[in-house]
């Protein structure tokens, strides 16, 4: 992925490079060959005349912004880097194995949950078809039902933002 990344930067690169070349007609001999040829010759030309060929410095930003993800990849430096499935130098869990045991404690913890109340939920939307005015008091039980549902649904949702911050501290 990472060779990918990096050869879409340099082919932007080119592109970008060939685009300043066409589109500006007032540039130089030695700005041509200087904008073809040279690394980082562009970057300077973007500061400079970036109104006479935007296309071109547009993309050539792009493969600025492209390449400096690739180079992420590379050492490890970018979040999603790693969803390939190969592995990082210092895995999560061998840095930590108490917080490895602590998340899947907490997924387990809120996939219960969350089985839980889809079943709650359900049975408190068929009552619901039942009740009518004419029912108080199994419309009050309902209304109990309803509130204790959103209190446990309350403390999923806590369980989840305490999974986030777990995942957080890899």
């Amino acid at each position: 992925m990472t060779l990918l990344i990096l050869s879409a930067a340099v082919l932007l690169n080119l592109v970008g490079r060939f685009l300043i070349v066409r589109n500006d007609r007032e540039i130089g001999e030695n700005w041509r060959r200087a904008v073809m040829f040279c690394p980082g010759v562009e970057l300077y030309y973007l500061l400079l005349r970036w109104e006479k060929a935007r296309v071109g410095c547009l993309a050539c930003a792009l493969s600025l912004a492209t390449a400096l993800v690739g180079i992420g990849q590379v050492y490890g430096l970018v979040p999603w880097a790693n969803q390939g499935g190969a592995a990082t130098p210092l895995a999560p869990a061998q840095q930590r194995p108490e917080l490895a045991k602590a998340r899947q404690f907490k997924e387990q913890k809120i996939l219960k949950l969350h089985r839980y109340l889809a079943d709650w939920y359900a049975q408190l939307k068929v009552l619901e078809g039942y009740l009518c005015d004419e029912m108080p008091a199994e419309m009050k039980d309902y209304q109990e039902q309803a509130a204790a549902y959103q209190a446990l649904l309350t403390v999923m949702k806590t369980e989840q933002h305490e999974l986030e911050t777990l995942n957080a501290q890899r």
